[in-house]
């Protein structure tokens, strides 16, 4: 690619589900910066283990059926007459989500959904979008959550990493971030649920279930479980404080 006049080369979340994510990153890092060595790139292209393995909807349908659950996509507005129980806002780029949903007349309904109750779980980018104000952008989304975010709070595809830390009563979750980011301040009535290094990386606000990694490289599916619950479990008022 570098070769054919790319300025440079993005490394997706799903580095990390290759064989050894650690030294493939390494490997992709060193290649671009030495493109034009055919020699090196050689040696680096070596014992780099399995590759890359994408999901797709399928497994996402096998996960929630394991829980009871059956999942669908709404990639469309008419998509949103079709009943269901809860909202995922997934991780990606929120921006060109936001514009998205906005696009395909999808931003307004699924605004009143999430202000009338309807369950919904955020990731890194989803997180953004449901952010009530971002330190260091001046853009905004639905506005749902009364929290400050800070955007690529960890800096670029480099800064990403993986830690375990305990999520409210749950111990020892495992939580990847990629470019993302965290939570600066919230109102008093959010709950926090998670830390990382001081800052705050998972909460809970009504029915909005928030964090700032990505669960779906990992094996561990307690949060998505907790989410499953929320979708049952919990009632709420009429409508919600969206506007203040």
């Amino acid at each position: 690619m570098m070769q054919l006049g790319a300025e440079g080369v993005f490394v997706g979340s799903g580095i990390f589900k290759s064989g050894n994510p650690a030294k493939r990153a390494a490997a992709i890092v060193q290649a671009v910066t030495n493109y034009t060595d055919a020699k090196l790139i050689a040696e680096l292209s070596e014992d780099l283990g399995e590759a890359m393995v994408g999901i797709n909807e399928q497994e996402i349908g096998l996960l929630m059926a394991e829980r009871g659950a059956e999942c669908m996509e709404l990639r469309k507005k008419e998509d949103l007459r079709e009943s269901f129980d809860g909202l995922i806002l997934p991780g990606g780029e929120s921006t060109a989500q936001g514009k998205l949903l906005r696009e395909l007349k999808m931003f307004e309904p699924l605004y009143e959904m999430i202000c009338g109750g309807l369950p919904v779980f955020a990731t890194c980018a989803g997180l953004i979008l449901l952010a009530k104000h971002s330190s260091n952008d001046e853009r905004t989304y639905f506005q749902t959550l009364p929290v400050t975010v800070k955007r690529n709070a960890y800096g670029r595809q480099l800064g990403s990493f993986h830690t375990v830390q305990d999520f409210g009563s749950m111990k020892n979750v495992p939580m990847t971030f990629i470019r993302a980011p965290y939570i600066e301040s919230a109102r008093k009535d959010v709950e926090i649920l998670a830390k990382v290094d001081g800052n705050i990386v998972g909460v809970r606000c009504r029915n909005q279930l928030d964090i700032s990694f990505h669960p779906e490289p990992d094996s561990d599916r307690r949060i998505h479980s907790m989410f499953l619950e929320l979708t049952g479990a919990v009632s709420f008022p009429d409508s919600l404080s969206c506007s203040t």
